[in-house]
């Protein structure tokens, strides 16, 4: 708190209980506050209200209050007594007091006389009806002037309660007294109109943005305070003078609101604990079973207000200090509204925590929870006038990038559609054909460069399984090497998403086999990925043309789809010496061969193995365990191949146990059998397509010679 406002307190505290002391009238402007130090006496006798009895002997009260409060256990009928001097000067003018808000029913008497028409305390009825503020003339026979008055307040408790609630007491010329009375009751309404208003304006504003609730419990709260401010400055009783309604509309409200204060906190500052909110409601729900107890009877409200009505002083306190805090964090965090809504809540909470320290009589100064809270509207009206200021700004900002967007878009869409169709125009004017495929291998996009190659119209495959266009010989689908050879590479593409090249075998629209080179790229996109893919036929190769003869030696692991890119590289270079089916004869047989030596050679997968693997389905399992097998994983195939014009030679070295070669040499070569199998047709395939076929002794390595001349028959050894 500032020191200027400690100082006020501080005076107010010290100096009020002076001023209480010196109260005098001695023109018509006066009007002297009795607020301060009276007689108290916990009993009744009717010489109590006369001027000469003598006090001096009682106790000293600070009103207003509860007497209970102050500390005094006692249920019945009590006096106050207090002197005022009235000058000479005011005898041609009328006098008049105003008291305040009391618990019960009351007599009031100056000089022994009563000067209010109020029903006496035996004839009313047995429990807490307050009474509330209002003039009242003191006939001019009734004052002594020129010396001391004594005016005596003859009050009773109920259930432990009696005494007085607010803060307005004070005597003076009756034309003073009534302009302080309408101010006073003009600026309550104009703070209650102001809470009723604000919360009304906030409720509506909160209907056209939902999603920002703090406007609803800001609402609400500022309806809850308007409530507690008409009923303790005396508004409600215009209404009706009912203790049921004023009980209500302060206590109520006061329930409630440090609930809806928490979620309107948590709600515009963004932080909070939910623990909070929830403990927060679950105490107002045992609160208000409490306060069903209060209108139960005087027992019950006596209990209430003296045992639970701290505590929900002291909760209002506590929420104020929490609510206070999370703005204090705000600020310190640079929340721009946080500044002007923290001093509104600073000055309010400081309001509240003057108004529960007065009413437990730990302070002395009036009351100023209505004033508080009006700086607390103010700061958040404040803010949000600047919330919306900068909401407009940037709606602002954002039309005037939206603008600048927009024609970006339009230019940048214009490019792309320029850039799109020269896209379009280079994929379906090029030779290759194009695809993409998704995650599950099905064709996405493919030009139509599909239909002069395969002479399949390039809709007919959108959707389609990418694998379903490998060739394959017969029905025997699943043992298809060439759809094995395309599950390798899309396995090798998606383990290292590096680009992927090999060669392999498409359907075309009759059925028959047509080889194409495919390169496949990996794609991210987002948490998926797309495969982008090109398939093509060989290239032309300048050197070939000119080559008289070459000779290679490959080395290489247990992967049969090297078989296709080895033969593939080897017809290709007969194609200068021979014809196409000659050469193509010879390079299936080649492949057949290299095959041989992979399978039957370093993997060790016999005849038998291989036929019960195809039977069950299973032939690429048992490939790929013996791939991956550490006896049999680790062998080598050696290739080594001379062309010239004269002749092709090829020596296929494996590193396997080798078999019975001759066994298989002498057969006759035209039986049937060979070409009835499903596999084991390579050797006779050879006889019939090479001019020599000669096996070391192991069976490990075969020599394999083709000439291109016209040569005599040669005897296979």
């Amino acid at each position: 708190m500032r020191p200027w406002l400690w100082c006020f307190v501080i005076g107010m505290a010290v100096f009020q209980p002076a001023f209480a002391q010196t109260a005098s009238i001695e023109n018509s402007r006066d009007l002297v506050s009795l607020m301060g130090d009276w007689k108290f006496f916990p009993g009744d006798r009717t010489e109590f209200a006369g001027a000469t009895f003598d006090d001096s002997a009682w106790l000293s009260m600070r009103l207003p209050q509860n007497w209970h409060r102050a500390g005094i256990k006692y249920d019945g009928i009590a006096w106050f007594r207090r002197k005022i001097f009235v000058g000479e000067g005011m005898r041609d003018h009328t006098i008049g007091i105003v008291l305040p808000l009391r618990e019960g029913w009351h007599e009031v008497y100056v000089n022994g006389r009563r000067i209010d028409d109020g029903a006496s305390l035996e004839m009313s009825a047995p429990g807490a009806h307050p009474t509330r503020s209002f003039p009242v003339v003191i006939p001019s026979s009734f004052i002594l002037f020129g010396q001391e008055n004594t005016i005596a307040i003859r009050s009773r408790s109920y259930g432990g309660v009696g005494g007085f609630i607010s803060r307005t007491m004070y005597a003076g010329a009756m034309a003073a007294v009534e302009r302080r009375y309408s101010l006073s009751v003009m600026w309550n309404t104009v703070l209650v109109t102001l809470f009723f208003l604000t919360g009304f304006t906030h409720f509506i504003t909160f209907l056209s943005r939902r999603k920002e609730e703090y406007y609803l419990y800001f609402a609400i709260f500022s309806i809850s305070i308007g409530f507690i401010v008409a009923s303790i400055d005396n508004l409600t009783h215009f209404v009706s003078d009912s203790f049921l309604l004023q009980h209500s509309s302060v206590h109520l409200p006061l329930i409630f609101a440090p609930s809806v204060l928490v979620l309107f906190a948590h709600s515009l500052f963004g932080r909070g604990r939910r623990a909070v909110t929830i403990f927060s409601f679950v105490w107002s729900g045992l609160l208000l079973l409490a306060f069903f107890y209060s209108v139960s009877g005087p027992v019950g409200y006596g209990r209430y207000i003296r045992y639970l009505f701290p505590w929900i002083l002291c909760s209002c306190a506590l929420v104020i200090l929490y609510c206070g805090t999370i703005a204090v964090m705000s600020i310190q965090e640079g929340v721009f509204t946080g500044r002007i809504i923290g001093l509104g809540f600073l000055l309010f909470a400081v309001a509240v925590a003057n108004d529960i320290l007065s009413y437990l009589t730990i302070i002395h100064t009036p009351n100023i929870v209505e004033e508080g809270f009006f700086c607390f509207v103010v700061g958040m009206s404040a803010s949000l006038s600047l919330k919306y200021a900068r909401l407009q700004d940037s709606l602002h900002n954002l039309n005037r990038r939206l603008h600048d967007n927009i024609r970006a878009l339009q230019s940048a869409r214009s490019s792309i559609e320029d850039s799109e169709k020269k896209y379009r125009e280079l994929v379906e004017s090029t030779n290759e054909i194009i695809f993409s495929l998704d995650a599950g291998g099905s064709i996405t996009m493919i030009n139509q460069a599909v239909g002069q190659h395969l002479g399949i119209p390039a809709q007919e495959l959108i959707g389609q399984d990418f694998q379903a266009l490998v060739y394959y010989a017969g029905t025997d689908s699943k043992n298809s090497l060439a759809r094995h050879t395309v599950r390798q590479k899309l396995r090798e593409l998606l383990d290292t998403r590096k680009e992927v090249l090999f060669r392999t075998d498409f359907f075309t629209r009759t059925r028959e086999p047509r080889e194409l080179i495919v390169r496949l790229q990996y794609v991210p996109h987002n948490n998926s990925y797309t495969i982008s893919g090109t398939a093509s036929v060989e290239s032309a190769d300048e050197l070939r043309a000119v080559c008289i003869s070459e000779r290679q030696v490959y080395v290489f692991g247990n992967y049969v789809y090297i078989s296709d890119a080895i033969s593939q590289r080897v017809f290709l270079g007969m194609l200068k010496y021979t014809d196409h089916d000659s050469a193509y004869a010879v390079k299936v047989c080649l492949r057949e061969m290299i095959i041989n030596s992979i399978e039957h050679g370093n993997l060790g997968i016999t005849f038998e193995e291989k036929t019960e693997a195809q039977n069950e389905g299973t032939y690429f399992s048992l490939l790929l365990s013996r791939q991956t097998d550490p006896v049999y994983g680790q062998r080598n195939v050696r290739l080594v191949y001379s062309l010239n014009e004269k002749r092709a030679l090829f020596r296929i070295t494996d590193q396997g146990d080798g078999f019975d070669h001759q066994s298989v040499l002498d057969r006759d070569i035209k039986s049937p059998e060979f070409f009835s199998l499903m596999h084991g047709r390579g050797i006779a395939m050879a006889r019939l397509e090479f001019d020599t076929i000669r096996y070391n002794e192991k069976g490990n390595s075969v020599l394999l010679i083709r000439t291109f001349s016209k040569h005599p028959s040669m005897k296979n050894v």
